[in-house]
């Protein structure tokens, strides 16, 4: 019984941090009062979360907004360089590769081309196509200076 209530724990904690996480990417910097209505969460979870965040380098302190009658509302944000994405487009004359951070701020772009003649299965050739995906993802991230192990995904 414990370990299946430890486990409910952490799936709920894993479900509020996606919850933040998901309305700071979409709807951009927030206050944490924000933030309670648009995820769900009260606030004391809301303060939790995001404390959690920020401690992980996920979420930053975005500046501050003027409150009705109150201190100035403190705005978080995804921090743009706690992770990156690299988008790959395979067409009919080249492979372009491109880094993303979390904000989908390009940094950097490679294009691999492929020949416009001669047969379609040469053209797509399934190892030629790998060895440019492999020799363009290597060069946007050396581009950028960015480490492999900070890459979150290819798609």
């Amino acid at each position: 019984m414990h370990a299946r209530t430890g486990r409910t724990v952490r799936d709920l904690r894993r479900e509020n941090r996606t919850a933040v996480l998901r309305r700071l990417y979409f709807d951009g910097p927030m206050s944490r009062l924000m933030l309670g209505p648009a995820t769900g969460l009260s606030s004391g979870s809301v303060s939790n979360v995001v404390a959690e965040l920020v401690a992980d380098g996920l979420v930053e302190e975005a500046g501050s907004v003027d409150s009705a009658g109150g201190r100035p509302r403190t705005l978080v944000r995804i921090t743009p360089g706690s992770g990156f994405m690299i988008g790959v487009d395979i067409g009919e004359t080249r492979v372009r590769i491109e880094l993303f951070d979390l904000t989908l701020t390009e940094l950097a772009r490679t294009e691999r081309p492929l020949a416009c003649s001669g047969p379609r299965t040469a053209r797509y050739d399934v190892d030629l196509v790998v060895d440019h995906l492999r020799e363009g993802i290597a060069e946007v991230l050396r581009l950028a200076d960015v480490p492999a192990e900070r890459l979150l995904g290819v798609g």
